[in-house]
């Protein structure tokens, strides 16, 4: 590893070879002028889902032999980073020197801040922000019954849903984990990303956590990045839905107890059952849907309590 490179990044990956190679060569520049050092953890792809990429400058490869899930995985790469900064980026998304640079003037120019996430440009261009509120009850099922994108922080973006009228840095609630930019020492302060979630949730759980110690995290609207947004987990649908409330009753238990657990899977499910009774209920994607939902709120589930 380069001892000149300021920002050391990690890229989880999982089963999408095209999309890796386009991400490296965001990186080629600011990684052969040795400003980065990147190491991509492989969560035990097909052999034809990950790429020939040989070896490269500033580059460094480590394939696990099973699916360690993204939380574990990015505190792997997190234990090996040595920059000032970390970016963790996933593997369908796509960022530059230049814009890396700017992320990193954001936190300079600003101590307060632990992270900065740019807004993404997803296919046709479809601008959208990473920006988002804190889970609870009420906000999840307005959400799915239609009545806003109510987990957006929304209160603080004029410009719009998608950002596009507001410039600079912005504070939100949290940042959801596809592009961000964290301050190293902020990050091993809070150990990292709690590795009882799988994928999903444990972006809000550690900008939570953060926040609970003072820091501060923002999105930066004038940085706009390609991101193709849930390429891996939308190769397992029914799955990642599973892991997506497995994350949420997660979080519940971790902010309010056994009785937010209760609360948020009585609402959300009143919500789930007025989207079958009025039709909407439908999913084209195999195990997912509002009726696998009920089924993944009402399993069992390990919520205990965990460190920070």
């Amino acid at each position: 590893m380069s001892s000149a490179a300021r920002t050391s990044v990690v890229v989880v990956h999982w089963n999408t070879p095209d999309l890796l190679l386009r991400c490296l060569e965001g990186l080629r520049e600011p990684r052969e002028h040795g400003r980065v050092d990147v190491l991509v953890i492989d969560n035990c792809s097909r052999e034809d889902g990950f790429p020939d990429i040989g070896e490269l400058p500033g580059l460094r490869i480590v394939r696990n032999p099973g699916n360690h899930g993204f939380a574990r995985a990015a505190n792997q790469g997190a234990d090996w980073a040595r920059g000032e900064f970390l970016l963790l980026l996933n593997a369908d998304a796509a960022i530059s020197g230049q814009e890396l640079a700017a992320l990193e003037a954001a936190l300079d120019a600003d101590p307060g801040l632990a992270a900065v996430a740019p807004c993404a440009l997803g296919p046709g261009g479809t601008l959208s922000s990473p920006a988002m509120r804190f889970l609870d009850p009420l906000n999840h099922a307005a959400g799915l019954l239609g009545l806003g994108r109510s987990r957006y922080r929304s209160d603080q973006n004029e410009g719009g849903d998608d950002g596009a009228g507001l410039a600079g840095v912005v504070d939100v609630d949290w940042l959801t984990a596809s592009v961000i930019l964290f301050r190293s020492a902020a990050f091993g302060e809070l150990c990292g990303f709690d590795e009882a979630y799988f994928f999903y949730g444990e972006d809000e759980d550690l900008c939570w956590r953060l926040r609970r110690r003072g820091y501060r995290v923002a999105v930066h609207h004038g940085i706009r990045v390609r991101d193709e947004r849930g390429a891996s987990a939308g190769q397992v649908p029914g799955w990642a839905q599973r892991q997506l409330y497995r994350g949420h009753l997660r979080f519940m238990r971790r902010r309010g107890g056994p009785l937010a657990v209760l609360a948020y899977r009585v609402v959300v499910s009143t919500a789930l059952v007025l989207k079958l009774v009025s039709g909407r209920g439908r999913s084209a994607q195999k195990g997912a849907g509002p009726l696998a939902a009920l089924r993944c709120i009402w399993g069992r589930q390990r919520l205990h309590t965990v460190r920070n």
